[in-house]
C-alpha cells in the first residue's frame, strides 16, 4: 500500500508539472515561472524524503 501512495503522489506531481508546461506553451509570465519552480522543488523534496525513508 505504501508503494501505491508514493506512486500516486509522484503522478500528481507529474500532472502538475504538465499543467504548468502546457500553460507556459501559450504564454510565459512570472506566475507560471514561480509555479514551475515551486512544483519542481516540491517534487525534488518528495523524492529526497522517499529515498531517505527507504534507507
Amino acid at each position: 500500500m505504501k508503494k501505491h501512495g508514493e506512486a500516486a503522489f509522484f503522478i500528481y506531481f507529474v500532472l502538475l508539472l504538465l499543467v504548468v508546461i502546457t500553460s507556459m506553451y501559450s504564454h510565459i509570465d512570472i506566475v507560471n515561472i514561480i509555479y514551475l519552480v515551486v512544483v519542481l522543488s516540491s517534487c525534488l523534496k518528495f523524492i529526497l524524503i522517499v529515498n531517505k525513508s527507504k534507507k
